[in-house]
């Protein structure tokens, strides 16, 4: 006997099959979970992206460096010395007098005048008064000393008035008790640079 014939779906109507055995039902994601996985995939693809951008960016071959040369240093050029000579000689060497001496340093007939014009004109060391104003300045002190007290009268004038240092501006007058020589003139420290005293006892 045949099986009874199925009734046909009437027209317009959706045909529904059973489900098939041993098929669970299909689930729906909910709209939460769309959305998370939606947005996995956008960080997924940026993720992607910055690693082919990074790779793109990346040197296939290290630079090469080149040395930098040096820079050229630049000369500067040394200062013009100044000609102390003739009048700027002049002029240096009586301001030195005229701050040491004032107006006298200039007025004819005085002991420093004397030895401002021996300092300028006679000093056969002849010092620079521009570029060594105290050694000019310590000569002219001293050979006023020696106009002031008739150093052309004195028994004994050593190396006075000559080109040689200032600490051999001396002799020996005699010794004391433990037989030490006496120096008479000018008096030095035991390195010669400094002047400590001037004896001049008994000299004319």
């Amino acid at each position: 006997q045949s099986p009874p014939a199925r009734p046909r779906a009437e027209r317009g109507q959706a045909q529904v099959h059973p489900e098939e055995p041993n098929q669970p039902p299909k689930r729906k994601l909910t709209p939460s979970v769309d959305a998370y996985l939606s947005k996995q995939d956008e960080d997924d693809a940026f993720f992607l992206r910055s690693l082919q951008m990074a790779d793109s960016m990346a040197p296939t071959d290290p630079p090469e460096i080149s040395p930098t040369q040096a820079p050229t240093p630049l000369e500067t050029p040394a200062p013009t010395p100044l000609e102390c000579t003739g009048e700027v000689r002049d002029e240096a060497g009586t301001e030195i007098a005229v701050a040491i001496s004032g107006d006298a340093a200039t007025e004819d007939g005085t002991p420093q005048n004397d030895a401002l014009e021996w300092a300028l004109d006679d000093d056969p060391a002849q010092v620079d008064p521009c570029r060594e104003p105290f050694v000019f300045a310590a000569r002219y002190v001293v050979a006023t000393i020696y106009y002031a007290f008739n150093g052309d009268d004195w028994d004994r004038a050593d190396n006075w008035l000559s080109g040689e240092d200032l600490c051999d501006w001396n002799w020996v007058a005699g010794t004391d008790d433990d037989g030490d020589p006496i120096i008479a003139g000018i008096v030095c420290d035991d390195d010669e640079e400094r002047i400590e005293g001037l004896l001049l006892e008994s000299n004319g």
